[in-house]
């Protein structure tokens, strides 16, 4: 996969991006580093936005959302949380995190539409949240309660 701004006019499918990253990062977690600019991309468009497009587009330098496509897609807030999980376990970068948190506060304001396979994935990832949040408590000497 090639640096995010360096194909201009294409228009990328979040969910290919997505598992792509995924699946790179749970059979090599080395490369993380070459998917760190994809991540971050879509970090920063979930910042600005708060949402998740089904496709972005590369115009020039920028990579921007195609906004005529939905943002109501919930598998894809999933799936960008599994990757912010994974790219904080590799990074110890408080931005994953961060990102953590918000996407499953989307999450949780929809969770009764999410399916039963969703719930799931959705229960794991709050496991996932509050052993990351404990972890940095702990890192920071802060006293942590559940």
């Amino acid at each position: 996969m090639v640096k995010p701004g360096s194909i201009a006019g294409e228009r990328l499918s979040t969910h290919e991006v997505l598992t792509h990253i995924s699946s790179a990062l749970s059979t090599d977690p080395a490369q993380f580093n070459v998917m760190k600019p994809w991540i971050d991309r879509l970090v920063q468009r979930f910042e600005v936005s708060k949402r998740l497009y089904e496709f972005y587009v590369f115009r020039g330098n920028l990579f921007r959302a195609d906004s005529h496509t939905p943002f109501r897609r919930l598998s894809l807030y999933l799936e960008f949380a599994e990757v912010a999980v994974r790219a904080y376990q590799l990074s110890g970068e408080l931005p994953y995190l961060n990102v953590l948190l918000k996407a499953l506060d989307t999450l949780s304001g929809v969770s009764v539409q999410l399916a039963d396979s969703e719930q799931s994935r959705l229960a794991w990832l709050i496991v996932q949240e509050r052993a990351l949040v404990k972890a940095l408590a702990n890192k920071l000497q802060v006293r942590y309660e559940t």
